[in-house]
């Protein structure tokens, strides 16, 4: 029988960062380590860079994802509330259930997914050989397999669940194209390029479903995007800062459906977030 929802203000975190390489989106979702509401925290990583986070005092236990597959085990131990008598308990060396699961390189899942689809060897280089080339049927399976994939991977918060944990994600950016018109849709109207806009980088339209899943989708940008007078203005302090926009523009995608925020978070990390969201440690420790 389907079931009232009576509290809505106990919902865990699923927070989807996106942005360039080197703009702090392993540095932001590694910090889960440090937060007492998300420590102990698994960092799942496929092809994100761990390394750097070398120089937090807690880190998460940083798991390699080398193989699709590899999502399946961790993903059903997560599920069914981390169960004390899992061999996982002794592989990962855990002395206490995890608080948040942190997927470190989604796009990277993403273009794996579309590997095997495709039936492309990405263990070889075979630059003398044209590869598969990519059809609208491959995408149709690219979004049947990504899509659930990220309601799981983001559902893992769900409060139905034994044990839920806060859910981060990174990924990369996705610039804004103009899309190609074919001849079948010459009439039809030509898209805006204006309302294209900086998103994560996710083929077709699997990132619809995987944006929908986050309650924030935060863009992770450096400093030196900003004028002087726009860092003097939200208080960025040095030139090695990073910021979080999350409130979306004409430009790029981002939301706070907890509606804490302010648009912008300077130097973010998840103690940071965990305190502008739930007011203060004594609350976020209640979940």
């Amino acid at each position: 029988m389907a079931k009232v929802i009576k509290n809505l203000n106990n919902e865990r975190l699923r927070v989807l960062v996106y942005g360039k390489g080197g703009t702090g989106k392993t540095r932001f979702t590694g910090s889960a380590g440090m937060c007492a509401a998300t420590s102990p925290s698994l960092m799942l990583t496929m092809g994100g860079n761990p390394i750097s986070i070398r120089d937090y005092l807690v880190k998460p236990t940083i798991v390699e994802m080398s193989k699709l597959e590899d999502f399946n085990t961790i993903y059903d131990f997560l599920a069914a509330g981390q169960p004390s008598t899992s061999k996982l308990y002794a592989e990962l060396e855990m002395v206490e259930p995890f608080k948040s699961v942190i997927v470190d390189g989604a796009s990277m899942v993403q273009r794996k997914v579309m590997a095997l689809i495709t039936g492309q060897d990405e263990r070889r280089m075979d630059l003398d050989k044209v590869r598969a080339d990519t059809e609208i049927r491959h995408y149709k399976k690219n979004l049947d397999m990504l899509g659930p994939w990220g309601s799981l991977i983001f559902g893992l918060a769900d409060n139905k669940n034994k044990l839920p944990l806060h859910v981060f994600m990174t990924a990369l950016e996705q610039p804004p194209q103009i899309p190609i018109v074919s001849k079948e849709a010459q009439f039809a109207p030509t898209p805006n390029p204006a309302k294209e806009m900086f998103r994560p980088l996710f083929f077709g339209r699997v990132v619809d479903y995987i944006e929908a899943e986050a309650y924030i989708v935060g863009r992770m940008v450096t400093v030196e995007r900003f004028s002087n007078r726009e860092a003097k203005r939200m208080g960025i302090p040095d030139a090695g800062s990073y910021v979080m926009l999350t409130q979306q523009t004409s430009d790029y995608m981002a939301k706070d459906q907890f509606g804490k925020l302010k648009g912008y978070i300077v130097n973010p990390t998840v103690t940071l977030l965990c305190e502008l969201i739930y007011y203060n440690e004594k609350e976020i420790l209640r979940l």
